[in-house]
């Protein structure tokens, strides 16, 4: 069983601002977060922690450190989406560590628009056959409740969701008007 590490609340910003990235970089920092003495200290801590690595940094923007081996970068590595629930994917170290490189060698990028959990449930709402209760929640990580009262919510805004019974299963779809 691996062991999550405790984290305080400025690394937990860090770690999350580098998976909304793209490429996975924490430089630059996010808008919230002073480059002190306490972010530098909390970085060290998370690169000393393998939560994340550092690769090279070839853009002309912030960067970790300048060294004899040039400017380096920071990278979330599997473990460190591990450390914040989002799972660790096959292979998500190297391949993250190449775009990332990449990423910063061009310096601006637009970033990905980010799914949303209500944007997952949309999705599994209009696929045929509509979604369990149990497909929403594993899903989204939402609770039964909290699923519900979205279900709640899109009924209130219009959408037309069914609830069928299908094979003891109660199934959830929304009708789309063709």
């Amino acid at each position: 069983m691996t062991r999550t590490p405790r984290l305080n609340d400025l690394q937990l910003v860090l770690l999350s601002h580098a998976a909304k990235s793209d490429a996975g970089t924490l430089f630059p920092l996010p808008a919230s977060v002073t480059d002190d003495e306490r972010t530098r200290r909390d970085l060290a801590t998370l690169l000393k922690r393998g939560l994340v690595a550092e690769c090279a940094h070839a853009g002309s923007g912030p960067a970790w450190r300048e060294g004899d081996d040039g400017r380096m970068g920071l990278v979330l590595t599997g473990t460190g989406r591990t450390a914040i629930g989002l799972g660790e994917d096959s292979g998500a170290e190297t391949a993250a560590t190449d775009v990332a490189t990449a990423a910063m060698a061009s310096d601006a990028r637009p970033p990905a628009p980010a799914v949303t959990r209500c944007d997952l449930i949309l999705g599994l709402l209009t696929r045929a056959g509509g979604a369990t209760l149990t497909d929403m929640t594993a899903a989204t990580g939402w609770l039964p409740h909290s699923a519900r009262a979205f279900l709640t919510g899109l009924r209130k805004q219009g959408h037309a969701v069914s609830r069928e019974r299908i094979d003891g299963l109660t199934r959830y779809v929304i009708v789309v008007a063709q």
